[in-house]
């Protein structure tokens, strides 16, 4: 870990060295003012794939209709997007058309923005470009984000992580109350070119709101920094919302371990704008000053006086910290900017608005961290009122707005080379510090290799230990076996003593009978005291060498107290691991019942399938049986309107004959028999018309 440090510092130095002056030079007019984006020009973005396909936002009618441009710089084909005209929801209640926040998905011709659906809620859109030059209408094509219905919420700022794998966004349910989500293998969703909103999982849920995720990946972790507020944004007067001064916090957010830290606690009329650098070691945010330091007159206008903050961010060891950059004025880098955009050039330069709406370069690069100063930075003088810049590989763009002489609102979008001019007394100043670094880093080394030595000597020390251990356990053994003789020999040597003494009093006794009875007893009598003399000088010695072995067996006795601790903290150990056992085996079976649970319960969906198989084949039986029986009522209902028309015809004919008969009665009032046949035919015409309508009645009651 300590040779990675070593590495980093001196390749952080290494490109310090190579650092240069960055300069905007040949400055030329991409798009001047047209009639078809008339309104405010803001939030310039560029392709990351394709420098000639720009996107920039336009707000006109007062701030009720907010789309976004698509534009080809080389073919003058643009198109204009608004989130209202996508999809076929109903019209909601909200009147003002808004489409903003455009986000380039890396590597991609696409990119995501949110807006105001037909519906009248935010949502997220993406727009998938087919053809760059925009020829035709089909050259792009436009998706949204599939919310469930039973869903009452809104999804606004999409943003991806840095290879695209993920897509961050704010979860809006209401004014006061909104978290940050993200969206698991976006590339996935983009391949298939289906997006789905449940698929959208809360990653920071806090009270009131959070907003404004913006991702890196540094010092091999993903973090997230976003914008917490402490307090609601709005107070309720009976109909009417009051915007409140806003309490927020600008936190990171380690996502692997969960663990936050606060950057900065901040207050004002809005949620400003921040930004990490491109190796996200540091990390620019604006920042207005306190309320008690505000004029009142732009307290009542609801504007703060902003300045540019910074901190420098170190992961080392695992231990990571955040440290305020220092400026000229504690820990204000710039004051009093127009916080539009932070725009990073490199791992340390920056780009910002100054004072008076004109780019301004920052050159954390020439940082000088002993007089915690740096350069000024290279401003645009020439071009006022300049701001929403954007940065493709050596090409900065940028917006001038102003009035023409008619007091008419015009935009122009300008591009420049960036350009780097080395500074000689920049880079020895560098120099001289990497050769202080070089200086700490041999010191390091040198306490490294001690370490090492001690280390080593360590090591050799416990192997002694370990080695007399083995002694210590070999030479308490001997010494239990040496105890044991000895105590044999000691009650040998009290019984013989208990035995002499027995005789010494013997003779004692004999010895004063003797000498009355005979002098030359007496002599006898001296060779024995001096024989108990010597006995009881061996006895002393015995003692001694008894209270020696006794101190021997107390020191061995503490030994193999020692052991048996160690002893016992082992069968401890033992018994844990017996326990993890025993709840690993009780978790093992748990789950082995699940997996048989899960088993039966897919035999059982399987069995249901199967049922259901025959019930869907019944039914079509069923539905066959149904379309006979259809076929067979259509064929007698067809039956019956010929029956109907036939009597139709018979019934006409049947006038006809009466005609006729009244025509021949006032003619041939004479003739009976031709009357008499006609009156005939008539009775059997009329019975054949009650045998047809008989038939007709038994039809239909069929």
């Amino acid at each position: 870990m300590q040779r990675i440090l070593i590495i980093f510092i001196l390749s952080f130095f290494y490109s310090l060295l190579g650092s240069s002056k960055i300069r905007v030079e040949n400055i030329k007019e991409l798009i001047s003012n047209r009639k078809d984006f008339s309104g405010i020009i803001t939030n310039l973005e560029v392709s990351p794939i394709d420098r000639n396909l720009i996107t920039f936002e336009v707000n006109n009618k007062k701030g009720k209709d907010h789309y976004i441009v698509l534009y080809n710089l080389s073919s003058k084909k643009h198109i204009k997007i608004r989130a209202s005209q996508i999809g076929n929801e109903k019209a909601g209640r909200r009147t003002t058309k808004y489409s903003r926040g455009v986000e380039w998905l890396p590597g991609e011709n696409f990119f995501a923005f949110y807006g105001v659906g037909t519906n009248g809620k935010y949502n997220i859109y993406f727009c998938n470009i087919l053809d760059k030059k925009l020829r035709t209408k089909f050259a792009y094509k436009f998706f949204k984000m599939e919310i469930p219905q039973n869903k009452k919420v809104e999804y606004l700022h999409p943003v991806f992580s840095e290879y695209g794998n993920k897509m961050y966004c704010t979860i809006k349910k209401n004014d006061d109350d909104s978290n940050i989500g993200v969206m698991e293998n976006f590339r996935e969703m983009f391949e298939n070119k289906k997006f789905e909103g449940n698929k959208i999982k809360k990653l920071i849920d806090k009270n009131f709101v959070q907003l404004n995720p913006k991702p890196i990946t540094a010092f091999g972790k993903e973090m997230i920094a976003y914008t917490s507020f402490t307090a609601p944004r709005f107070t309720r007067l009976s109909r009417n919302k009051i915007q409140n001064y806003c309490k927020y916090q600008i936190i990171i957010r380690d996502i692997e371990s969960e663990e936050e830290y606060i950057v900065d606690n901040l207050d004002g009329f809005s949620n400003l704008d921040y930004e990490w650098s491109q190796n996200g070691r540091y990390f620019y945010y604006f920042k207005a000053i306190p309320k008690n330091k505000t004029p009142r007159d732009l307290i009542e206008s609801k504007n703060n006086i902003v300045n540019l903050h910074g901190v420098q961010i170190y992961d080392f060891m695992d231990n990571f910290n955040i440290a305020k950059l220092k400026g000229k004025n504690g820990n204000i880098l710039l004051e009093d900017i127009s916080p539009t955009t932070i725009v990073p050039l490199n791992d340390f330069d920056i780009l910002v608005t100054g004072g008076i709406e004109s780019l301004k370069i920052i050159y954390f690069s020439l940082y000088d961290w002993f007089a915690n100063d740096y350069n000024d930075g290279f401003t645009l003088r020439d071009i006022e009122n300049s701001s929403f810049p954007c940065v493709s590989e050596n090409k900065i763009r940028f917006i001038n707005s102003g009035f023409n002489k008619f007091g008419r609102k015009i935009n122009i979008i300008f591009e420049g080379n960036l350009t780097y001019n080395k500074d000689d007394r920049n880079i020895k100043k560098i120099e001289h510090k990497v050769e202080k670094y070089k200086e700490n880093i041999e010191k390091e080394n040198a306490h490294k290799k001690e370490l090492k030595a001690k280390l080593n000597k360590s090591k050799e020390t416990i192997k002694k230990f370990k080695e007399d251990l083995k002694e210590i356990d070999a030479s308490t053994a001997y010494y239990n076996n040496v105890l044991e003789t000895k105590e044999k020999e000691m009650k040998g040597l009290e019984f013989s003593l208990n035995d002499k003494k027995q005789r010494l009093s013997d003779l004692e006794n004999s010895i004063n009978l003797l000498k009355r009875k005979n002098g030359k007893l007496e002599t006898k009598r001296d060779k024995e005291l001096y024989n108990e003399n010597k006995i009881e000088h061996k006895v002393e010695k015995y003692k001694e060498n008894i209270e020696k072995e006794n101190a021997n067996k107390k020191e061995v006795k503490v030994k193999l107290d020692r052991n048996k601790e160690t002893i016992k903290k082992l069968e401890e150990d033992l018994k844990e691991i017996d326990v993890s056992t025993v709840y690993y085996n009780d978790v093992l079976e748990t789950k082995e019942k699940e997996m048989k649970d899960l088993e039966f319960s897919l035999d059982d969906k399987r069995k249901r399938l199967l049922d259901l198989e025959n019930s869907i084949n019944l039914l079509k039986r069923k539905k066959i049986e149904w379309e006979v029986k259809r076929d067979k009522e259509l064929y007698n209902g067809n039956r019956i309107k010929i029956l109907e028309l036939k009597i139709k015809e018979e019934i006409n004919n049947l006038k006809m004959i009466e005609q006729q008969i009244k025509s021949e009665q006032l003619v041939i009032s004479s003739n009976k028999s031709i009357v008499e046949t006609y009156t005939s035919q008539k009775k059997l015409k009329e019975v054949f018309l009650e045998s047809e309508i008989d038939i007709l009645n038994e039809l239909r009651k069929k």
